[in-house]
Formats: structure tokens, C-alpha cells, sequence
């Protein structure tokens, strides 16, 4: 997790030069430097095999069994891959011998949903008694600063006719339908202050902020723009607003 938060910094180091001078050769260098290292990094994580309950050292907790600590690995392990693919779209195209494919902006912004999801679904089956509650603050932030995307209600009228027409985009465009955005986006807040009145730390607070923030740009460009977004970084509206706590 710490080196992806390195190269975020380091991307974005790139993108304000970027935005000041302007490409060129060098700086398209840099960049495909940190892509490299964000393979690296996606394919140890991808090959990390999170160890079995039954592989795990109890913890003589009875409010913290094994499996919780095994679905927190779980847990992280997509919340990096999630971090590294926001960061680094290029990093779901398939290029080999066989096949070369590059997913659409919908089809990547449909991934990164799923993820976010399964992550969030994979934190709510832990019993809000578990005394895993401080390390669930990081992926919080991570997987609730992904729930972008469309702001205003979509009719039932104008999505059914698109399931109709095309299945697969129907599908898709459900999961960034403004309901289901809305609803995922409660069950981070009701989380983090759940996690809030139990670690009772500055952080958590921080985190809500976070979060709450990267909503508000993201749904103000969402309305401003008839097409697709880039996403809000959770990590940019930390530093800009100074909500440094451990995270950053």
C-alpha cells in the first residue's frame, strides 16, 4: 500500500509539470517508468495468496476470529489493486500473442465499481463487534472516494430501452446508476461513524472529511460535464484540504 501511495505522489508530481510546460519526450518517459512499477506491484498482488482461516494463528479473540483477519486480507488486496487501477487504467488492457483488447471508459469505470463494491460487501460481513475496526479506516477511504460517477437519477424509461438494445452496457451503466451510487455511499458514512465512535481517534474523523470531499468535487464536475469524468483522488483533496493524519 505504501508504495502505491508513492507513485500516486509521484504521478501527480508528473501531472503538474505536465500542466505547466507541457508534454514532452521526457516526462512521457517518467510516466511509463511508474507504469512499469505499477505492474510490478499489480502482479505481486495479484499472485499474493491470502493465507486460509485454517492457516492462520489464532487469535484467542473471540470478538476476533481467524476469519476476520482473513477477510481483511482479502479486503486489502483489493483495495490496492483498486488504488493501482484508478491510478493506472492502462493496467486492465490485455495484450498478448493472442489477444489484444483495451476496455472502453464504461467497461473500466464498471470494473472499478465491482471492485469497490466487493471490497465494501467484504468489510460489511465483518460483525461491527470485530476488533478489526482500526484497519478498516484505509480501505473505507479507498473504496468510498471510488463511489463517482453519475449524479442525477436515471428514469426507469430511458435505462430500460438500453438493457434492451444492449445487455451488457444496460448492466453496466446500473452500477453507477445515482440509487445505487447513493446507497453504497450511506453504508461508507454509516461505517466510518460507526468506526469513529469506537476508535474515537482524529483520524477517523479525517477520513469522513476525506471522503465527504472527494463526493462533492466529483458530483460538481459530474454536473458541469455531459461526458465522462476523470475521478477525484482521495489522496489530492487530503493534501489540498490538509487532512494528513497517518494516511499521508
Amino acid at each position: 500500500m505504501a508504495q502505491v501511495g508513492t507513485l500516486s505522489r509521484q504521478l501527480r508530481l508528473v501531472d503538474r509539470l505536465c500542466s505547466l510546460t507541457g508534454p514532452d519526450k521526457y516526462k512521457a518517459e517518467i510516466y511509463l517508468s511508474l507504469l512499469d512499477k505499477a505492474k510490478e506491484i499489480e502482479k505481486c498482488v495479484r499472485a499474493y495468496a491470502v493465507l486460509p482461516v485454517d492457516e492462520i494463528r489464532a487469535t484467542g479473540d473471540d470478538l476476533t476470529p481467524s476469519s476476520h483477519l482473513h477477510t481483511m486480507g482479502l479486503v486489502y488486496q483489493l483495495s490496492i489493486l483498486l488504488e493501482l487501477y484508478r491510478l493506472f487504467p492502462e493496467l486492465l488492457r490485455s495484450s498478448d500473442d493472442q489477444i489484444s483488447y483495451s476496455p472502453s471508459p464504461s467497461e473500466t469505470k464498471h470494473f472499478l465499481d465491482m471492485l469497490t463494491t466487493n471490497i465494501l460487501t467484504l468489510l460489511l460481513s465483518i460483525p461491527p463487534s470485530s476488533r478489526t475496526k482500526a484497519i478498516q479506516v484505509l480501505p473505507l477511504i479507498i473504496a468510498g472516494s471510488a463511489l463517482q460517477g453519475q449524479t442525477q437519477p436515471s428514469s426507469s424509461t430511458s435505462l430500460l430501452p438500453s438493457c434492451i438494445r444492449d445487455p451488457i452496457q444496460g448492466i453496466m451503466s446500473l452500477s453507477s446508476n445515482s440509487i445505487i451510487t447513493s446507497y453504497w455511499r450511506r453504508v461508507v458514512m454509516d461505517k466510518i461513524t460507526s468506526l469513529q465512535d469506537y476508535v474515537g481517534l482524529d483520524s477517523v474523523d479525517y477520513a469522513r472529511r476525506i471522503v465527504e470531499r472527494v463526493w462533492m468535487r466529483a458530483d460538481s464536475m459530474s454536473s458541469r460535464s455531459a461526458g465522462a469524468c476523470s475521478m477525484v483522488s482521495w489522496l489530492d483533496v487530503m493534501r489540498e484540504d490538509k487532512l494528513q493524519t497517518f494516511f499521508g
